[in-house]
């Protein structure tokens, strides 16, 4: 008898612990009370674009369903990020219970309803702003392009404000894409075509350089500096890829260095001058490649270099 209530007490202790651990209760093992699904995103097209990236200054419909649990007494918050298009955000396209047709405000980029157990079925329609992507650096006068993120749709409690489920989507614009587009193309031509060692050495160097641009925003210097791979007529080994590489290592330079040019009053003094010092040094090195080639790009080289110093 002794034995078996050692045992039951184990048994006890042992699912008590469990619980702790894990925090459940023994009572309780319920799933959020509010949850997004059949969440699809359509362009004006009518074109499915759910798992794409989204544009910015784009007009999309979203069509949603709410899946209400037991036992909530509260109310639930939709909210967009999403700017206004037309008289209204919201619509209800079934007969959920939990909304109040006539006494909601779907024109609102935030609307509340009762939260009543059940399925409501809603399509959200609104613009992202047009220039979502863009930032103007005020040290340069010039437009920056990144990659940025939108709630699209925000599921939330009334009375805490918190967020039980969401769906954040990553904005892009045409220029971004062009970018991408281009180098897409680019790398596709450099696979498909034999090309001398060098001239393919050179070329995916100048796309790194590229990508180094876009990190920083200077999405439309990235597409002048991509553009110089040519799409045809490539050069032949060796004296015609030696220039091309010696013409486009100028390029290549001049982008690194207007980098940080831009950026040297937002880094430490330090950290600039250790920059600075490194770009120097890969100058020196390419000097010496490009004095057998062209005396005049070398003289040009040169200046660069005394003007990196002189910083």
């Amino acid at each position: 008898m002794k034995s078996i209530y050692r045992v039951s007490t184990n048994l006890f202790l042992f699912l008590v612990v469990f619980s702790l651990l894990f925090q459940i209760p023994f009572s309780y093992a319920q799933v959020s009370p509010a949850i997004i699904s059949d969440f699809v995103i359509k362009d004006p097209n009518g074109n499915d674009v759910t798992d794409q990236n989204l544009l910015a200054g784009g007009v999309y419909e979203i069509s949603f369903s709410i899946t209400i649990g037991a036992n909530l007494n509260d109310r639930i918050l939709l909210t967009t990020d999403l700017g206004e298009y037309g008289d209204r955000y919201w619509s209800l396209e079934n007969n959920y219970g939990g909304v109040n047709t006539e006494l909601w405000q779907p024109g609102s980029n935030t609307v509340s309803f009762s939260a009543k157990e059940g399925i409501g079925s809603f399509t959200l329609e609104g613009k992202i702003p047009d220039y979502y992507t863009e930032q103007l650096d005020e040290e340069t006068g010039r437009i920056l392009h990144t990659l940025s993120q939108l709630n699209i749709l925000i599921i939330s409690i009334d009375s805490t404000r918190d967020v039980i489920d969401q769906r954040v989507y990553t904005i892009t614009d045409q220029t971004i894409i062009e970018y991408q587009n281009l180098k897409n193309s680019k790398e596709l031509i450099l696979n498909e075509n034999s090309i001398h060692s060098k001239y393919s050495e050179l070329a995916l160097d100048v796309i790194s350089e590229s990508d180094a641009l876009t990190e920083i925003g200077y999405y439309d210097d990235a597409i002048s500096l991509i553009n110089i791979i040519p799409d045809s007529d490539f050069p032949s080994p060796p004296d015609k890829a030696n220039l091309f590489l010696a013409i486009s290592a100028l390029f290549a330079i001049s982008s690194i260095i207007l980098a940080i040019l831009v950026y040297r009053n937002r880094m430490t003094s330090d950290f600039t001058k250790r920059q600075i010092e490194e770009e120097s040094k890969k100058i020196d090195l390419l000097l010496i490649k490009v004095n057998r080639i062209d005396n005049a790009l070398a003289d040009e080289l040169e200046n660069i270099k005394k003007a990196l110093d002189d910083l």
